[in-house]
């Protein structure tokens, strides 16, 4: 989960499509999304919760790969969009891990805070 995002409102503002949502001139890098356990961020919220995988020339990765990144940028650069498209309006929902990962980080915080 983005460090940057901190509530589950932030994420429906900012129209997250799962987490990690990478954009380029508003465009998602990737166009489907596929997701798995994620570790790391059920030890941030004490539950399990699903994050995005990046499929990337065959092969899955946790984390989006540099080379992926790149790619993407310069097609952008060299063959995309002369104009930075606009990211639309969000008011739609967010999926449900994102709510599961918001309210369980809540939960969590919410404990610890009365320690």
């Amino acid at each position: 989960m983005s460090r940057g995002v901190q509530t589950e409102e932030q994420a429906r503002q900012l129209g997250l499509i799962s987490s990690p949502t990478i954009r380029i001139n508003g465009q998602d890098i990737q166009l489907d999304v596929k997701e798995s356990l994620c570790e790391s961020c059920g030890d941030l919220c004490g539950e399990d919760v699903d994050c995005r995988i990046w499929t990337y020339q065959g092969k899955d990765y946790t984390v989006a790969p540099k080379a992926m990144t790149i790619d993407v940028i310069l097609r952008e650069v060299y063959g995309g969009s002369k104009e930075a498209i606009k990211p639309k309006e969000q008011t739609q929902d967010i999926p449900e891990n994102l709510k599961r990962f918001f309210a369980a980080k809540q939960k969590k915080e919410a404990g610890l805070n009365k320690a």
